[in-house]
């Protein structure tokens, strides 16, 4: 079994049995609708060539990375490693490393930044963000704090200064940041896996805002997750990931919570309405169905939005037992319908898709699971699943995490926690 699989099945129970003994004053919201798109029945393979870029080497140049790439308008790529580096023995607190193209096709590796883990961040584990000039991230750990941090990496050049922009200093604010999304007021959006208030028992995560002031960035929950409680008659989500996708459009936010909603268990999709100063959760779908559930069950984050204002995402468990591909369309009455775009058999089409989706200038969603890259293409109203390309487990890389990125090519860069040609992790781009 591989060993991001295992790490994240035990993450799953330990998220059932631990955490959804939970309250919610939110009452139940109506389910969405359901149908199934696809079942799953046929898949093709597409030829495409991978080519792993850097391997980990660990040491001070880091390792283990466990969040998907970016990737700059010069080609730049940057990723960040969980270990290695400088500071926190035995295992380092990490490092974020870029790499440059060169006119070869081959590229440059630069450790732009060593985290110590004192008055910077430690452990990056999520993906940075590109914006305003600088990179923006998130860690489980740095600068005293008990429970992760918001930085940013700024200047230019092979070695970039960490500024720390938040730290979590108690659970109260959260704990175990996501990945940051922004606005157009350089607001910086997350969500924190545990922390915050409710009745799990590491809290039940919190959405937040990060807003700029002269001083720094001072943060606003924007809503505190209570969790599920049968017999308290509550059935609020808990423990979201991924992130929060913003519209630009309408402000709205939305995202995902690994466990709560109406079965208690097995996660929600949830959007937060503005609302003058506050926010409002209300929760477009409640997964249903056990691991083997026919809506799906653990939901991914983040959420992919499309130009017409539909929501896609993926589950861990549930559909045929081996994860799914959804979609959730807003109706004309208001709510959302919840449609299965793809089931996953675990036959060579892929099992347990394990990151969010992005898409192409065609339309085509592409994501992961624990050991292929897959891309769904539209066809007459419903979606036709390729392999892209299944990993062997050696110098091509193992266990892909976090999601990918497309660019304007069409060319896709991933990262393996482990394989590589040190055993520690990979960067990779497949022209499909």
């Amino acid at each position: 079994m591989h060993r991001r699989f295992l790490k994240l099945a035990l993450a799953g129970v330990a998220l059932d049995l631990t955490v959804c003994s939970c309250a919610s004053a939110v009452g139940p919201a109506p389910i969405s609708r359901a149908s199934t798109r696809a079942q799953g029945a046929n898949f093709a393979r597409v030829l495409a060539q991978e080519k792993v870029i850097y391997s980990f080497a660990g040491g001070r140049s880091g390792s283990v990375p466990l969040a998907g790439p970016a990737v700059d308008s010069t080609g730049v790529v940057y990723v960040t490693a969980d270990e290695g580096g400088a500071g926190c023995a035995p295992s380092g607190c990490g490092a974020v490393i870029a790499l440059k193209p060169r006119k070869d096709g081959s590229y440059s590796p630069f450790v732009i930044h060593r985290f110590s883990g004192k008055r910077d961040a430690a452990n990056p584990d999520s993906s940075l963000l590109l914006a305003q000039g600088r990179l923006f991230g998130a860690s489980a750990a740095g600068d005293g704090a008990c429970c992760g941090t918001a930085f940013a990496l700024s200047g230019d050049g092979a070695h970039r200064h960490d500024d720390v922009l938040y730290a979590f200093g108690s659970a109260v604010d959260g704990k175990n940041p996501s990945a940051f999304s922004t606005d157009l007021s350089g607001n910086l959006y997350a969500t924190t896996s545990q922390g915050g208030g409710g009745y799990c028992r590491d809290g039940c995560g919190v959405a937040l805002r990060l807003q700029p002031s002269s001083s720094g960035y001072a943060e606003n929950i924007m809503y505190s997750f209570q969790g599920a409680d049968q017999y308290k008659n509550a059935y609020d989500g808990s423990n979201p990931t991924g992130g929060l996708t913003f519209d630009g459009s309408t402000g709205e936010l939305f995202g995902v919570t690994a466990s709560g909603g109406s079965s208690q268990y097995y996660g929600t999709v949830f959007e937060l309405e503005s609302e003058g100063s506050t926010y409002r959760e209300v929760r477009l779908h409640d997964f249903l169905g056990g691991y083997g559930g026919p809506d799906g069950a653990v939901p991914n984050g983040p959420l992919l939005e499309d130009a017409h204002g539909n929501l896609f995402g993926t589950t861990f468990f549930g559909g045929l037992g081996v994860g799914t591909v959804f979609e959730l369309s807003p109706n004309s009455q208001g709510q959302y319908d919840y449609t299965i775009v793809y089931n996953f058999q675990g036959n060579g089409d892929g099992a347990y898709p394990n990151s969010g989706l992005v898409a192409d200038a065609q339309g085509n969603l592409y994501g992961t699971t624990i050991d292929l890259v897959y891309k769904l293409s539209p066809a007459s109203g419903s979606y036709v699943e390729s392999v892209v390309y299944s990993f062997r487990g050696g110098s091509d890389g193992e266990d892909p995490i976090g999601s990918i990125v497309v660019d304007s090519f069409g060319t896709l860069y991933g990262v393996t926690s482990g394989g590589g040609r040190h055993g520690l992790g990979s960067v990779y781009k497949i022209v499909p």
